[in-house]
């Protein structure tokens, strides 16, 4: 600093518009002056010389501010503030230690399944998949070809991992509904069923529903108001079973009446007996009638039949024709000895 010749005044103090006076501390203090932001500082002989930089001194400063497709940007006043507003994907960082902003705009990329095109998202579906665009929504194809994975039964499906000719498995079993024809693992109730228990794997309970089929529907057994009895090809009903079989004239031939029904009778009986239990062949139980199947296959084989299993049968309502026989037969042997009653009256 430049010194000051005795002969001259000195200043008390020094004053800085809009800042505290400066006092020295003492005779002895001294007086700096520093450079700041933008401010230099020459000192050349008795001169001092401040300048200032970058917007001062000889640097213009920008009248006004354009932006591309809009009005210029004019200031309201010389102490009016600029101010940078982010936009939707835009965001702006100012870093006041390298005066620098920093405008970023953030990158959009499709992931699995999307595709992105400038600013719009669309959905990928797959060909024959199971994913569709229904009025501008996405909703399922139920119908689809490529649908994978499986529905758990508590929210509706079925519980199947696989498909089988286009069938389902029904509970927990493994029998699928092959050809459209359904092969339960158990048995079906039909009827209420609202306290029949499903005794197996695989079973179905119908209470109010109907069971609807195009094709032939194959079960392992059948309870009509009761529950079935899980022997195979068995059917129980706790009432009416009505049914009638094909029996027109114009769909037989070669017919004839059943010869000798008395002869064929006298060999064949009508017994009460007590049922064998044998699981899986028949649910019979107790003290029954009926008739033995071997005696009627030697007189009528028409009526009988050899099960898978080896157990013999009887068709119980082909009797019927054969009793009628039977009946005629004997009425015809009554006329005779009617006739050869009144003949031996009228002699005497």
């Amino acid at each position: 600093m430049t010194s000051i010749p005795p002969e001259k005044t000195h200043f008390k103090t020094f004053s800085i518009s809009g800042q505290t006076d400066v006092v020295a501390n003492s005779e002895s203090d001294t007086l700096t002056l520093k450079e700041g932001s933008n401010i230099t500082l020459t000192t050349e002989d008795n001169t001092i010389t401040i300048a200032a930089s970058g917007g001062g001194g000889s640097t213009n400063a920008f009248s006004t501010i354009a932006v591309s497709g809009s009005d210029n940007i004019e200031a309201d006043s010389s102490t009016d503030t600029l101010t940078f507003a982010a936009g939707s994907g835009i965001s702006i960082a100012n870093n006041a230690g390298t005066d620098t902003v920093t405008i970023t705009s953030t990158t959009y990329t499709a992931g699995d399944g999307l595709d992105l095109t400038g600013t719009a998202f669309s959905t990928d579906l797959k060909a024959s998949g199971g994913l569709v665009i229904e009025s501008t929504e996405l909703a399922v194809d139920l119908g689809a070809e490529s649908i994978t994975g499986t529905l758990a039964i508590s929210d509706g499906g079925t519980g199947a991992t696989t498909l089988t000719d286009g069938g389902i498995l029904l509970g927990g079993g493994t029998g699928p509904i092959t050809a459209m024809g359904v092969l339960a693992d158990s048995h079906m109730i039909v009827g209420d069923g609202t306290t029949a228990p499903v005794a197996e794997t695989g079973a179905i309970l119908r209470t109010s529903i109907g069971v609807g089929t195009g094709d032939n529907v194959q079960f392992n057994s059948l309870g009509v108001g009761t529950a079935a009895t899980g022997t195979t090809g068995e059917i129980r009903a706790i009432n009416d079973i009505t049914a009638f079989y094909s029996s027109d004239k114009r769909l037989k031939t070669n017919i004839q009446p059943i010869q000798d029904p008395l002869t064929k009778l006298q060999k064949i009986g009508g017994y009460t007996f007590d049922w064998i239990p044998k699981e899986g062949i028949h649910s019979h139980t107790g003290n029954d009638i009926g008739v033995i199947a071997q005696e009627i296959e030697e007189v009528l084989p028409e009526v009988t039949t050899t099960r898978d299993n080896g157990y013999k049968a009887v068709r119980y309502e082909k009797l019927t024709a054969y009793l009628i026989e039977c009946v005629k037969a004997q009425q015809t042997h009554i006329q005779q000895l009617e006739d050869r009653l009144v003949k031996l009256e009228k002699k005497d």
